[in-house]
C-alpha cells in the first residue's frame, strides 16, 4: 500500500488574501466587474518538495505581489494557500496551482464537479498522466535522459496510440534492464478520468546484441501489415539520420511511426530547479491576466452596463484565454529545463504505390518536450484513423451483370457504374476514405488499360443493345489480374471466381457470394395427358388396389356361404352373394361408387361390405383431390439427373465466348443447354423476358 504522511502547512504558511477594489466604472458611468473576481488557490505538498518548500512559497508570494502591483490594471489577484490534501474549491476561484504527487493532484482535479471552469496548473512527479489539456497545464518533473516513460504515457493520455495489447521489443543498447519497469508501467497503467478500461496487455522480448537487426527482421518475417502498429523508438541523441535510413522499411499497407531524440548535443538545459519552474509559471500567469483583463476593460469601456452583462466572457471563456496564453509563453519563452526535444514522424504509405511519385514519405507529425508534452499536427498513425486519407486510387472493371453494370451513352462513354460489386466498393470508399478512377480493359495488349471512360475494349452487342466487355472472354479477366500484379491498379472491382491458380497471382477479398452453376435451357414442354387418370397414384398403389379387389371377392363369397343365417331362417341360398361373380361385380362397382341393388341378409356379410366401403371412401377422395391438382398444374418435362447422361452431355460441350442471339435461339429450340452461374443466368432470364414478354427459358436444379 502506498502510504504518504502529509504535514499540515497551515501553521507554517501565511494565508494571504488581497481584497479587491470596488467595481470599475466605464465611460458610461456604469459599474463593471472586470478584474474584481480573480482568485487563485495554491496547494502544496510539503513531502513532495522537501527542502524546496520554503523557496517555492517565497517565489509564489513574491510574484503574487508583483502581479497585483504591476500587471493588473484593475482589481486584485486574491491568493489562498492550502495543503494539497486539504485543498478546497473556494467560491469564485479562477486558478488552482498545485505542487505535489500525481495521485493527490488527480484526486483534487476530479473533485472540481460544479467548479469545472477553474484553470488547473500542476507541477507533479514524473510518469504521471497529464491532466486534460483543454482544462489544465501539467508539468511532470522528468530528468534528462529518462524521458521515455513519460513520453509513452503522454501519447496514451492524448489518445495518439490506442493499444489493447503491446509487444515491447528492446535491446540492452537502447534500453537498460533497469528502465523496463518504468516503460512497462507507462504502457499498462490505467489512465485516470476514463470511463472505459484503458490498460493494455503487455509482452516483453529482449534481443541480444547479435540480433540488433530486428527492424529488418520485422519486415522479412512479414510482421508489418495493416493490422499492426509499429512504433520505432530511438533514444540516442541526434539519431535523425538513422531514422531516415529506416524509411526503407516503409511499404504499402503498413502502419509505422518513429519517435527519436532530437535534442541538440550543444543545447544547454537551463535551470532545472523547481523554483525556476514556479517562477516562470507565476510570471506567465501574471502576463496572461494582464492581457485578459486589459482586453476586457477596453471592451467594457465601449458599452453600457446592460450590454456588458450580455457580452462579457463567461468563466469557461476566460479559462480558455488564460490557458492558451500561459501555454504559449511557457512553450516559446520558457528557459527552465528546456533542452530536451523529441521528434515524431510517421509513414504515409497507403496508396503510395499508385501515385506518380512512389518515393516513401516520412511525414513529420509533431514533437514532444517535458514541459509541453506532445504537440501533434497530425495523427501518429494516420492510416489507422483516416484510412487512405482521401487519395485517388485506380481500379479496373468491366460489364458483367449483375455484379458490375456499366451504362454507356450514345458516344460510347461510360456514364454510370452500378451492381453489387460497386455497392461494396462504395462502402469501402466510405470506411477507408479514398476515391477512385475506373479504368476499363482495352484490346491493345494483355496489360493495357485505358484512362478514359470510353468503351474501347472487346465490345459486343448484347440482347438489349448495350455494350458488353465480353466477361466470358478469359483475356479480359487476365488483363485485370495482370494489372493488379504490376500494381497499375489498386484493385479489380470484379466478381472473380476464386481458383487455386488465381490465388497464386493475387489476393482476394472474403467471398461475397457462394453460388452454384446451373443449366439454362428452353422452357420444359407439358407432358401428354393421355394417361393423366393414372397420374394421381403410383404403379405400386394401383397394383395394391387391384389386389384388394381380387382378394375381397372370395372373402365376401366365403363368408356369405359359411353364415348359418340362411340355414336357420331358410333363406334362398341360390345366387346373390353366394356367387363369386356377383361378389366381384359388387366389390368393383363399389370402387366406382356404383354399389349394387341389394345388400346381403347376414350381418357378417354386411360387416365385410361396410369395411370395404370405408376403404373405397378414402381411396376415391384421395384420387379425386390429386387428379384436380394434376389438372390445375400440368406435369412438365424436366432435365434428367442421370449421371451417365450428364457425362455424355459434358463430352459434347463447347465454350461460347459470349451470349449471342444465335446461341439464344439454339437454346430456345431445345438444341442447346447452357451452363453458367445461377445469379448471372437469373439476370439473363430477366433481360430476355423484358425483350420478348414471354417466358421461353428455365433453370435446372442446382
Amino acid at each position: 500500500m502506498d502510504v504518504r504522511i502529509v504535514l499540515s502547512l497551515i501553521s507554517s504558511m501565511l494565508s494571504v488574501v488581497f481584497s479587491a477594489r470596488d467595481g470599475v466604472f466605464n465611460s458610461y458611468g456604469a459599474s463593471v466587474d472586470v478584474g474584481s473576481k480573480i482568485s487563485m488557490v495554491v496547494a502544496i505538498e510539503k513531502d513532495f518538495l522537501d527542502e524546496d518548500t520554503d523557496e517555492a512559497l517565497s517565489v509564489i508570494k513574491k510574484y503574487a505581489s508583483i502581479i497585483n502591483k504591476d500587471y493588473l490594471p484593475v482589481g486584485h489577484l486574491r491568493t489562498r494557500y492550502q495543503t494539497l490534501k486539504e485543498a478546497a474549491f473556494t467560491d469564485g476561484a479562477s486558478i488552482i496551482f498545485t505542487i505535489g504527487a500525481c495521485r493527490d493532484t488527480w484526486e483534487l482535479f476530479e473533485k472540481r464537479q460544479e467548479n469545472g471552469d477553474i484553470l488547473f496548473i500542476s507541477i507533479t512527479e514524473v510518469e504521471c498522466p497529464r491532466l486534460p489539456t483543454a482544462e489544465a497545464i501539467t508539468l511532470p518533473l522528468s530528468k534528462a535522459g529518462l524521458e521515455l516513460p513519460q513520453l509513452l504515457l503522454d501519447l496514451r493520455t492524448l489518445n495518439a496510440v490506442r493499444w489493447n495489447s503491446v509487444a515491447l521489443i528492446y535491446d540492452q543498447i537502447s534500453l537498460a534492464d533497469d528502465d523496463i519497469q518504468s516503460v512497462t508501467e507507462a504502457l499498462t497503467i490505467e489512465l485516470p478520468g476514463r470511463s472505459e478500461p484503458s490498460s493494455a496487455l503487455l509482452s516483453i522480448h529482449r534481443l541480444e546484441p547479435a540480433e540488433n537487426e530486428w527492424k529488418r527482421l520485422a519486415r522479412s518475417e512479414k510482421l508489418l501489415d495493416p493490422t499492426t502498429q509499429w512504433l520505432f523508438v530511438s533514444s540516442d541523441v541526434g539519431d535523425s539520420e538513422n531514422v531516415t535510413e529506416l524509411a526503407y522499411l516503409l511499404d504499402e499497407g503498413q502502419n509505422v511511426a518513429f519517435v527519436y531524440n532530437n535534442t541538440s548535443e550543444k543545447s544547454a538545459c537551463g535551470d532545472t530547479r523547481i523554483s525556476c519552474h514556479v517562477e516562470e509559471i507565476m510570471l506567465s500567469i501574471g502576463l496572461a491576466l494582464q492581457k485578459s483583463v486589459s482586453a476586457e476593460l477596453e471592451l467594457s469601456e465601449q458599452v453600457s452596463e446592460e450590454e456588458w452583462d450580455a457580452i462579457k466572457p463567461s468563466k469557461s471563456e476566460r479559462r480558455a484565454t488564460l490557458l492558451t496564453s500561459i501555454k504559449s509563453r511557457l512553450q516559446n519563452e520558457g528557459r527552465c529545463d528546456n533542452c530536451t526535444n523529441w521528434k515524431l514522424e510517421t509513414g504515409e504509405v497507403w496508396g503510395q504505390e499508385y501515385l506518380e511519385s512512389r518515393a516513401n514519405k516520412l511525414l513529420s507529425v509533431g514533437s514532444w518536450t517535458p514541459r509541453g508534452g506532445p504537440l501533434l499536427s497530425d495523427h501518429l498513425f494516420p492510416h489507422v484513423v483516416q484510412g487512405f486519407r482521401a487519395r485517388n486510387l485506380p481500379i479496373s472493371t468491366f460489364h458483367f451483370p449483375p455484379w458490375q453494370i456499366l451504362h454507356y451513352n450514345d458516344t460510347g462513354h461510360i456514364t454510370e457504374y452500378k451492381g453489387l460489386v460497386f455497392e461494396i466498393l462504395n462502402l469501402l470508399v466510405k470506411n477507408l476514405n479514398f476515391t477512385y478512377t475506373v479504368h476499363v480493359p482495352t484490346n491493345l495488349t494483355l496489360t493495357g488499360f485505358s484512362n478514359s471512360t470510353k468503351n474501347t475494349g472487346l465490345p459486343t452487342e448484347t440482347l438489349d443493345g448495350d455494350k458488353d466487355e465480353s466477361a466470358l472472354n478469359p483475356a479480359v479477366w487476365n488483363k485485370v489480374i495482370s494489372a493488379v500484379q504490376q500494381k497499375k491498379i489498386f484493385l479489380g472491382a470484379c466478381a472473380f471466381t476464386v481458383t487455386d491458380a488465381r490465388k497464386l497471382a493475387v489476393n482476394f477479398t472474403t467471398a461475397i457470394s457462394v453460388e452454384p452453376y446451373v443449366f439454362f435451357l428452353s422452357r420444359p414442354k407439358e407432358l401428354s395427358r393421355a394417361l393423366l387418370f393414372m397420374s394421381p397414384f403410383s404403379i405400386s398403389t394401383w397394383c395394391c388396389i387391384t389386389a384388394a379387389v381380387i382378394l375381397m371377392t372370395p372373402v365376401l363369397c366365403a363368408i356369405s356361404r359359411a353364415s348359418p343365417f340362411y340355414r336357420v331362417y331358410g333363406a334362398n341360398r341360390a345366387g346373390g352373394f353366394h356367387s363369386p361373380m356377383n361378389c366381384f361385380w359388387y366389390i368393383y362397382g363399389a370402387l366406382l361408387q356404383q354399389g349394387g341393388g341389394a345388400l346381403p341378409a347376414a350381418d357378417s356379410s354386411r360387416l365385410v361390405i361396410g369395411t370395404w366401403w370405408l376403404v373405397v371412401l378414402v381411396v376415391v377422395t384421395t384420387y379425386s383431390g390429386t387428379l384436380v391438382a394434376f389438372l390445375t398444374f400440368p406435369k412438365m418435362d424436366h432435365l434428367s439427373s442421370d449421371e451417365d447422361k450428364l457425362k455424355a452431355l459434358y463430352k459434347g460441350a463447347r465454350l461460347h465466348p459470349s451470349i449471342s442471339k444465335e446461341l439464344i435461339e439454339d437454346i430456345r429450340s431445345g438444341h442447346h443447354v447452357y451452363i453458367q452461374r445461377k445469379t448471372s443466368l437469373l439476370f439473363l432470364l430477366h433481360r430476355l423476358f423484358l425483350n420478348t414478354s414471354s417466358c421461353d427459358f428455365s433453370l435446372g436444379t442446382e
